[in-house]
């Protein structure tokens, strides 16, 4: 769970700083335990997908899938 958490506010932070955002790109978090963190939430507009941020929920599974699909928790939480 703490990783998790920090791994939220890493995203967080290189949103913010590099991007110049004013919050997490996302509304939503899941992580491979699990367990889903709030970034924007439901009511605030995203900046996940230029084009489509006024028309859809962002949600990120946190994590590199490059060689290896999400957990089974990650994607039951989706």
């Amino acid at each position: 769970d703490d990783s998790c958490i920090e791994r939220v506010k890493d995203i967080q932070s290189f949103h913010q700083t590099s991007q110049g955002w004013d919050d997490i790109g996302f509304h939503f978090l899941v992580g491979e335990n699990g367990k889903v963190y709030e970034g924007r939430g439901w009511n605030r507009q995203a900046a996940h997908s230029t084009g489509w941020n006024n028309g859809a929920y962002g949600v990120c599974i946190i994590g590199d899938f490059t060689n290896a699909s999400p957990n089974e928790k990650a994607l039951n939480a989706v």
